[in-house]
């Protein structure tokens, strides 16, 4: 088994990282750390031409681990092609240089993969600072390209989630594949470069019909802090965009019109609760549609386009309201209560109106 962890200056919660893969149990666990920090302190003068990253300094401890330098700080989703590129082995496991392992967990989700016959295994992710709370357990996936974090906040020993099951979506923070299938995914979307690389490689999974099995005896602690910025919510909305743009066939994007305009409210919404900088990225998150980065990911998702009309019974078409309102991300109010039954029968009218079309038509694409 290959874990590949990509660091950004990640320093001591990298050396926790890695610590956790090499004290893996029931499995030969080794490590490839891609250093996507090291080519932009050189650029910026920090760090001499011949001069070892910390990072490179921090891999070179053990024989287990392979240090790779990036060429330059491509992204996240770049960083894991690459490091699984580099591995040799038919199991593959990513994982976040905040986050660690406990013993068992990796074995147990290589054994799901095999069990399941799925093509990505997902632990239930815990908070570091409070491992008796899930941070997730993988994504909500909505039609609209929308996701959320399924389970936050809930104890670590929630009945609900103490069983494993198929999910809809997975976090790219910790999960396990193999070779093979990530080649018939196609891997992560280097345009993507930060955040959503999840929501598309989960798209992925829905429209070739493959499986996400979540393993809730592999637990894995994130050191995750639910923030959101301007900063934040423009890559988010820009790359909620370019997901779109890959999957949704143009004759779906139509009928489905409503539910994406309905879709802008709720982001501006949420835009407008950080200001003026929230607002401003949110404007600026438009420019990808008419980008050459949107036309890029149109020509990549040909083929996932195909199988839109016959998968999208397997999309979220309500939003998890309940749990918003238990993290906090919107009021515990009656108002949002009536609001959001009403959008959300907005949302399921339109993508049933849509099924029926398309089933009716035998296209859609």
């Amino acid at each position: 088994m290959t874990v590949v962890v990509v660091s950004y200056f990640s320093g001591d919660s990298l050396r926790a990282c890695l610590d956790s893969v090499l004290a893996q149990n029931g499995v030969d666990a080794r490590a490839v750390v891609v250093d996507n920090g090291a080519p932009e302190a050189r650029a910026n003068g920090d760090l001499e031409p011949d001069e070892p990253s910390e990072t490179a300094r921090i891999c070179a401890d053990d024989d287990a681990v392979t240090y790779v330098e990036s060429d330059e700080n491509d992204g996240f989703g770049a960083g894991i092609n690459r490091g699984f590129a580099a591995a040799d082995t038919d199991y593959l496991v990513a994982l976040n240089p905040d986050a660690t392992a406990r013993p068992g967990a990796l074995r147990r989700l290589v054994d799901a993969v095999d069990e399941f016959d799925a093509a990505v295994a997902a632990p239930k992710i815990v908070l570091a600072d409070d491992p008796s709370r899930i941070s997730t357990v993988g994504l909500v996936n909505h039609v609209t390209g929308v996701s959320f974090n399924q389970a936050a906040g809930l104890p670590s020993d929630h009945p609900e989630w103490s069983r494993g099951r198929d999910l809809d979506g997975l976090s790219g923070c910790a999960f396990a594949t193999t070779a093979s299938a990530w080649r018939r995914l196609g891997g992560f979307d280097e345009e993507l470069f930060l955040y959503k690389d999840d929501v598309d490689l989960s798209w992925a999974c829905q429209l070739f019909g493959e499986r996400i099995r979540y393993v809730p005896e592999a637990v894995v602690e994130h050191d995750y802090e639910r923030d959101l910025d301007g900063f934040k919510l423009g890559h988010i909305e820009r790359n909620r965009y370019l997901v779109l743009a890959k999957y949704l066939p143009a004759s779906a994007a139509l009928a489905l019109l409503p539910s994406l305009l309905l879709a802008e409210l709720l982001t501006w919404a949420m835009a407008a609760t950080l200001g003026a900088d929230g607002l401003r990225a949110k404007l600026r998150a438009y420019a990808v549609l008419a980008s050459g980065d949107a036309r890029a990911m149109r020509w990549r998702g040909a083929r996932f386009r195909e199988q839109f009309p016959e998968r999208v019974d397997g999309f979220v078409t309500a939003i998890p309201w309940s749990e918003l309102r238990r993290t906090g991300v919107v009021p515990d109010s009656p108002l949002v209560e009536g609001v959001g039954a009403v959008v959300d029968f907005v949302f399921q009218a339109n993508v049933a109106l849509y099924r029926a079309v398309a089933s009716g038509t035998g296209s859609g694409r």
